[in-house]
């Protein structure tokens, strides 16, 4: 896994906002959203729930 990819992933968790994470990055939003697709497609799970208006992690298991 790249360690871009990760980057983007831990910006999301700490603002859960699409835009603020992307800008935080240097990204488009679609682009931090394809990075994510591509985490959570490697490991098999989902990792953010989203809609259009909000992002939240996941709950624990």
């Amino acid at each position: 896994m790249d360690f871009r990819l990760l980057k983007h992933m831990v910006t999301l968790a700490e603002t859960l906002h699409f835009g603020r994470a992307s800008e935080l990055c240097h990204v488009s939003p679609s682009t931090l959203s394809r990075s994510i697709q591509q985490i959570e497609t490697e490991l098999g799970t989902t990792l953010f729930e989203r809609d259009n208006r909000h992002v939240t992690l996941t709950p624990k298991v």
